[in-house]
């Protein structure tokens, strides 16, 4: 059985508002249930009264008895009510209740991450860059910077299944989602002399870019741009996208530079600009006549070399 960490919060009697930490549960109903008998010290009738809330980044809901491994991960906070009969809880709109939403505020940590986000105009709406989120930052971003699409660099085994966890949470949030899996820019050869090294699965990545763009020009939407650091991979795709945008080379690393400068600086200083002109050009090329034959600089690969793992951000 899958166990997981997590905080018990009581929303009555004398310990309302008093939070257990480190509470570890079985991720099912009957498990967390006997917990919540045992750390609370309730009576059987009391707990017949009892319903289990999980407040996450989106705010409070129901858990149903069953399989909680869906709901329930490492730090989820649950609370338990007995202010209302359970099916009278459960036909209103859970997400209102002010007690347990209002405990989700901004840590120290989430709170730098929305100062640090610096929106640049772009096409009609802006852009920006950062590392992999998590959820809660997500939201935060929304909610603070107004933040309405975000672009996943990541692919499927990394992380632990980041990827799918984000595009969950942006279904949840409304965002807008765009996976654009990219390998690591030394598996890419995009580090050191010799041509770029792309498969067919990062060059349709890369052509991603133009739903991005659209998104930009027509949608006016707040895009945000990431992989793992938010620094190689980001900084290849946010060049490739703003030069789609119709961004002269050197304005569109300045526009990097605007949204997070570190980005920029180790683009320039891996000289990824020269391989990433190459792609731009490679797309064009292939946009406008079909044409396969790559440009200077740029090899299309139908493999991924062995042995060379993907690094960096």
């Amino acid at each position: 059985m899958v166990k997981v960490r997590i905080e018990l919060v009581q929303d009555y009697g004398p310990r309302k508002g008093q939070v257990l930490s480190g509470v570890v549960v079985g991720a099912d109903y009957d498990s967390l249930l006997k917990a919540v008998q045992n750390k609370l010290q309730l009576k059987k009738k009391e707990l017949e009264l009892v319903t289990l809330c999980c407040v996450d980044f989106t705010g409070t809901h129901v858990l149903p008895k069953g399989d909680l491994t869906e709901s329930l991960h490492n730090a989820s906070r649950v609370v338990v009510y007995n202010s209302m009969p359970a099916d009278v809880l459960r036909s209103h709109d859970c997400q209102s209740l002010p007690d347990a939403t209002s405990q989700l505020k901004l840590t120290k940590k989430v709170q730098h991450a929305v100062d640090k986000l610096h929106l640049v105009p772009a096409g009609r709406g802006s852009l920006s860059a950062r590392s992999r989120p998590n959820p809660e930052t997500l939201l935060a971003l929304q909610r603070h910077k107004g933040v309405t699409a975000l672009v996943t660099l990541l692919r499927d085994g990394e992380g632990s299944g980041a990827a799918a966890m984000l595009g969950k949470a942006c279904e949840r949030l409304g965002l807008k989602w765009c996976h654009a899996p990219v390998a690591g820019p030394r598996e890419m050869a995009m580090i050191g002399s010799g041509n770029a090294k792309l498969t067919p699965e990062n060059l349709e990545s890369f052509n991603k870019v133009h739903q991005v763009a659209e998104w930009l020009q027509s949608g006016g939407e707040n895009v945000v741009v990431h992989c793992a650091a938010g620094l190689h991979r980001t900084g290849i795709f946010l060049y490739i996208l703003l030069r789609e945008l119709g961004q002269l080379p050197a304005d569109a690393l300045e526009q990097i530079r605007l949204m997070r400068p570190e980005t920029a600086d180790e683009f320039t200083r891996l000289n990824f600009q020269s391989k990433a002109e190459g792609i731009v050009s490679l797309m064009g090329s292939r946009s406008q006549d079909g044409s396969s034959v790559p440009p200077s600089g740029v090899e299309v690969v139908e493999k991924r070399r062995l042995g060379v793992r993907a690094r960096g951000g």
